[in-house]
Order: structure tokens, then C-alpha cells, then sequence
């Protein structure tokens, strides 16, 4: 219960903070945003510490060290934003944000389900071991679901802003699909393929079969993530019940998943049906979006991609598999793995040349104005 209390005291400073930083998205002030971000973590890393480390006073320093970096971040962020709010009331205004924000709330509980509706199976269906590993896979593969996380806040305002120009947004569209898939499969595959050394380096041995479950959670972010880019139709229509309807619906074949998977195959089931999941989203995403703002997308490259992903990890598996107990000899395996799957890629016309010169072209220039800007 006092954590409780604890965790409920942090959201109003939660809900402060995020405003604060949707604001600084959608007006495009990255450096403060970055500001806020970092700050807080090193505020709450020093809280953490302070309390849990020297003071000693267990989990509620935890709790005490998220409510302290909540305050900060909010306090910082209204500090940064106050001129674009002031005191008023606003019927005009109400109806709309009520038709378009009430709908989301079904969508924000159905996610909670879809995202931890598998650990109430395992503790019935498996055990806590398991709902022990499941925790550390998700920790390992949450590196990728981190660089998505930055696209996707990143992503919302700067599409919006190309609705003027249909031909421009469409074409863009497109190519941000395929560039996201390609840098989303790179990480993905460098965590599939090297999941059980992440493993031995953050955990133990005894968490050891966590690294199989990283392929299927990985996959679930990259779904997510897809879903933000097609189904940018029925944001542009303002139809926000179609966010409601895919993630209930994903909600739904996660949990009867869950029912049939875990009893089976118990952490791998869990793991495969919150991927199945998000995929259901991702189904029920792109058509939608479609029909309001049809896209041309790059299918070839992107099937193609997608298709050497999973052959690569596969492999990673089955050596994994094969090799039981760890040694460095495995790494001469795997590194080559890695290669291979990357020069495929420019084999099969995925990647070209020409997209490689233009993306050393900017981080040069980017480089050479951070050093002159350092100067």
C-alpha cells in the first residue's frame, strides 16, 4: 500500500511533464526536450542511489527517487513551455478534444493489456522462475523498443507537418517505412543473434533461456512501430476510435493467445502471443490507413528485408541450439552470421550505393557543424 501511495503521487507530476514535452515536440524544440529527458534520468539515477545505496531504505527509495524525478521534469518542462498556456476556459474547444482524446482511453488500457496480460498467464499456467525470465528477455529487447520509443516521438509532429503537400507526404511516407524497417531489422538482428551473451553479461546462467524470447519481443516493438508510420490515415481523418478498435483487437487475440500458447509452451507462448498481437494491430492499422491515405509502399524491399531478418536469426538460433554451453568459439560463428546478413542486404538491392553516399554526406555535414559549433 505506501508504495501505491507513492506511485500515485507521481502521476499528476507525470501527466505535468508530458504536456510539457508534447509541447516542445510539436514545436519543434528538440535541444529542451532533450534537456528535460536527460536531466530527469540523471536526477532519478542520483535519487536512486542516494536512497537505495546509502540511505538504505529498500523499494521505497525506488518509488521516492521516480516521484523526485517526476517533480524535476515537470517543474522544468512548465518552466520551458508557461508562455504557451494561460488560464482559460473553452467550450469550442471541449467537444472536439472529448471526440477525439475519450475514444483513447479504452486504447491505453487495452495496451496495458496486451503488454501484461501474459505475466497473469504464467504465474497460473508456468511459474514465477518463468515470469522471471520473461522480465530480463524483455529488459534485453527493450534496447531496440528504445530506438523505436525516439522515432515514434519524433516521427508524429514531423508527418503532420507534410499534409499540405499530399505528394510529398505519400513519398515520404513510403521511404520512412522502409528506412525504419532497415534500421529497427539491423538492431534487431545484432540483439537476436547476440541475446544470450546480453544475457550472461546483464544477468546470470539461470536466465540464460531468456535469450530465445528477444527475436519474438523485438518483432513486437518493430509491429508497434509500423503502425505508427501506416496507419497515419486515420490520424489525418481524426478518426481516433480506429486506434481503440486495433489496439482492443489486439488486446483480445493477445489474451485468447495467451489462454492457448502459455499452457504449451509457457514463456515462448507468452512471447509469441504479445508478437501475434501487436501484429493484429499492425493488420488492422494499414488497412485503415489506407483507405483515408493511400500509400505506395516499398513492398519488395521491405518483404525482402523482413525475410533475410528472420532466415539471419533463425540461424542465430539454431547455433545458439546447437552449442549449449557457452564458450568464445560461438562468436566465430555469429560475427560472420552478422556480416552475411548485411551484405545481403546490398546483394538483394535493399540498401544501395547511392542511399549509403547521401547518409555519409549528412552525418558528415552534421559532424562538421557540431565541430564548428564546439569551436
Amino acid at each position: 500500500a505506501p508504495f501505491f501511495r507513492l506511485a500515485m503521487a507521481t502521476i499528476p507530476f507525470g501527466l505535468l511533464a508530458k504536456v510539457s514535452t508534447m509541447t516542445l515536440r510539436l514545436t519543434f524544440q528538440s535541444r529542451r526536450f532533450s534537456v528535460i529527458s536527460a536531466a530527469g534520468v540523471l536526477v532519478q539515477a542520483l535519487a536512486a542511489i542516494y536512497l537505495v545505496a546509502i540511505l538504505r531504505i529498500g523499494i521505497t527509495g525506488v518509488f521516492l527517487a521516480n516521484l523526485i524525478a517526476s517533480i524535476f521534469r515537470a517543474v522544468l518542462g512548465i518552466g520551458f513551455t508557461h508562455k504557451h498556456f494561460r488560464l482559460v476556459f473553452s467550450r469550442s474547444w471541449l467537444q472536439p478534444m472529448l471526440a477525439f482524446g475519450l475514444p483513447l482511453v479504452p486504447a491505453s488500457l487495452s495496451l496495458w493489456v496486451l503488454n501484461y496480460s501474459n505475466r497473469y498467464f504464467l504465474v497460473r499456467f508456468a511459474t514465477l522462475s518463468d515470469v522471471g525470465l520473461l522480465a530480463v528477455g524483455v529488459r534485453v529487447s527493450s534496447i531496440v523498443t528504445f530506438v523505436i520509443s525516439a522515432f515514434q516521438i519524433a516521427w508524429g509532429p514531423f508527418a503532420y507537418s507534410l499534409i499540405k503537400d499530399e505528394r510529398l507526404a505519400k513519398s515520404t511516407y513510403s521511404k520512412v517505412l522502409t528506412y525504419f524497417l532497415l534500421i529497427s531489422s539491423l538492431a534487431t538482428v545484432s540483439l537476436a543473434i547476440f541475446a544470450r551473451e546480453a544475457v550472461l553479461v546483464l544477468a546470470t546462467p539461470a536466465y540464460e533461456p531468456s535469450a530465445s524470447l528477444v527475436p519474438w519481443l523485438c518483432y513486437g516493438s518493430i509491429a508497434w512501430g509500423v503502425v505508427y508510420i501506416v496507419g497515419m490515415g486515420s490520424g489525418i481523418a481524426k478518426k481516433s476510435y480506429h486506434t481503440t478498435i486495433s489496439t482492443v483487437l489486439a488486446a483480445v487475440v493477445n489474451t485468447g493467445l495467451n489462454f492457448l500458447l502459455v499452457p504449451r509452451w509457457g514463456i515462448t507462448g507468452a512471447a509469441a502471443s504479445t508478437m501475434l498481437g501487436y501484429l493484429m494491430a499492425l493488420i488492422y492499422g494499414y488497412y485503415v490507413g489506407q483507405h483515408y491515405f493511400p500509400v505506395d509502399y516499398e513492398f519488395r524491399r521491405v518483404f525482402t528485408l523482413v525475410g533475410m531478418t528472420t532466415v539471419t536469426i533463425v540461424a542465430g538460433g539454431f547455433i545458439d541450439r546447437s552449442l549449449p554451453s557457452w564458450s568464445p568459439e560461438i562468436l566465430l560463428y555469429k560475427i560472420p552470421l552478422y556480416t552475411m546478413f548485411v551484405a545481403s542486404l546490398f546483394i538483394l538491392g535493399v540498401i544501395s550505393r547511392g542511399e549509403v553516399n547521401r547518409v555519409r554526406g549528412y552525418l558528415g555535414a552534421r559532424l562538421t557543424g557540431l565541430l564548428g559549433y564546439l569551436h
